[in-house]
């Protein structure tokens, strides 16, 4: 396929470019939620998930019309509970984590902050020194932080989590469907996710994972400061759906539900590790030619992500000129956002949908812009 700048291959770090067969499932004409069509394919998408998180049939799945800061905003607002001292912990690898820090000074959370180095993830020490440390009922963690592509060991962090009695909740949004996960397993309470990214859908969709005991929290809150986010207003939705049966509260986006049931299919017909063991293989590769050519990574190696990187600019004051020129041979990629490091990297995706051509096509543009 021959890419322009007007019609560029996408490959920023979401959303990412979706594929034919979704497209056509999603188009075919507007979906009522009320009829049967519909009921099957939202039924079908749940059950998917539970797949897909490795989960048992006590978790709930969560899927609300909305970006995936509406998920991380859901997540936190129905976990705090304004007649009992709730104490956060936020993890912070990068301008994500610091969201969760935002979201809750928005609402008046209380909260305490674990703030990385630079590249690198938290560490287990630290972790547990803030836990000994501190009250702590709630903690939150990137699993791949957008800004940043660093890799949080999310299997460390709800283990440790675990050990403390703690809520552990993970934003998936830049690693779900692309790096391992086991929820059920390593004892996540909360995953939640964006439509976009890996999972290879137009954007549009919060998504989240809840274990039975992050269930009960929420329903027994004594005041959630939210009408729409509010779970309560969503548990007997999302029950009737899973049991192929239609109950109202706002309308989903059918359309983009439909499209999820499609692509969670196809996903589980590849086999989640052969996606996962993909996602991985294209990376490796990406990385190590972009390293034949010079280039070094805002990310440590040792939290490299499966789904994006972060390559430093081989020449800081040439950068918008080297991003337009990419662009200008059909390869839209990102600028660095992390505060005080965007003019030293830029950030490529290569998740979803993603092939070898696709990573060649980027790194021929790559050599060409030098």
């Amino acid at each position: 396929m021959r890419y322009t700048q007007d019609d560029p291959l996408i490959m920023i770090p979401g959303p990412v470019s979706v594929n034919n067969d979704v497209f056509k499932k999603m188009s075919k004409r507007a979906f009522a939620h009320t009829e049967n069509t519909f009921t099957k394919a939202f039924q079908g998408s749940l059950q998917n998930l539970q797949k897909l998180h490795q989960v048992s049939e006590k978790y709930t799945p969560v899927v609300i019309a909305g970006a995936g800061t509406l998920a991380m905003e859901i997540a936190m607002i129905n976990l705090y509970d304004d007649k009992k001292t709730n104490h956060g912990l936020i993890c912070q690898s990068g301008y994500f984590g610091d969201r969760f820090s935002y979201i809750a000074n928005s609402f008046g959370f209380r909260h305490n902050n674990l703030i990385s180095k630079i590249g690198e993830g938290i560490k287990e020490e630290d972790l547990v020194k803030q836990f000994k440390n501190n009250q702590t009922d709630f903690a939150f963690i990137q699993h791949v932080d957008t800004s940043t592509g660093v890799l949080n060991d999310i299997k460390m962090f709800a283990e440790v989590c675990s050990d403390y009695d703690v809520i552990s909740v993970v934003d998936g949004v830049c690693a779900f469907n692309g790096q391992e996960l086991k929820q059920e397993n390593w004892g996540i309470d909360i995953y939640l996710t964006g439509a976009q990214k890996a999972l290879a859908l137009p954007p549009g969709l919060a998504i989240l994972m809840y274990s039975p005991k992050a269930r009960e929290i929420s329903e027994t809150q004594n005041h959630i400061p939210s009408y729409y986010s509010n779970l309560n207003n969503w548990w007997p939705i999302i029950d009737s759906y899973m049991a192929g049966e239609v109950k109202y509260f706002s309308t989903p986006a059918t359309n983009l539900v439909v499209g999820l049931h499609e692509m969670s299919q196809q996903i589980l017909s590849e086999g989640i590790y052969n996606v996962y063991n993909r996602h991985k293989q294209l990376a490796t590769y990406f990385r190590e030619e972009l390293k034949n050519q010079n280039f070094k990574f805002l990310t440590s190696d040792d939290y490299f992500a499966n789904t994006m990187s972060t390559p430093l600019y081989l020449n800081e004051e040439k950068s918008n000129d080297f991003r337009k020129s990419i662009l200008q041979n059909g390869v839209l990629i990102a600028g660095g956002i992390q505060k005080g490091y965007g003019h030293k990297y830029f950030r490529v995706g290569h998740m979803g949908n993603v092939t070898k051509e696709n990573i060649d096509y980027t790194l021929d543009t790559i050599k060409k812009a030098l």
